[in-house]
């Protein structure tokens, strides 16, 4: 349950104030949106988090210009509830990490938190966290 780009999703997110639980959780939530795809498109939406509608330039046919694009993206759409920025950044777990950001963040009409809590703590556990 490792999703793709795993490792460049981290480490876009660590360095932009997010600690390596919360990066594991926010990936972990990824997997279950697009399993790490920046060109994922399903019905009404696409890219990494399942972006409904998918806005223009986010999937162009170049993963890694698109994963650029869409993790920037993911940090404007977070400051939406950056309330919950240091409940995230708290976690103790990726999986709690996973949950806070699906609770707080996603909102996901289909949550399938076990996925996303084991695809946290498979990437927590490919980072050596």
């Amino acid at each position: 349950m490792l999703p793709a780009n795993y490792a460049a999703i981290v480490q876009f997110l660590t360095e932009h104030g997010y600690t390596d639980l919360a990066a594991a959780g926010i990936a972990g939530n990824m997997y279950q949106e697009s399993k790490g795809d920046p060109e994922s498109v399903g019905s009404g939406g696409g890219g990494l988090i399942g972006w409904t509608p998918l806005p223009a330039g986010f999937v162009t046919g170049n993963p890694a210009a698109d994963l650029r694009t869409q993790l920037a993206a993911v940090l404007t759409y977070n400051q939406q509830w950056s309330a919950y920025i240091p409940a995230l950044n708290a976690a103790t777990s990726a999986a709690d990490a996973a949950d806070i950001y699906m609770n707080y963040f996603e909102r996901p009409g289909i949550p399938a938190a076990s996925n996303r809590e084991a695809a946290a703590e498979a990437v927590a556990a490919a980072c050596g966290l």
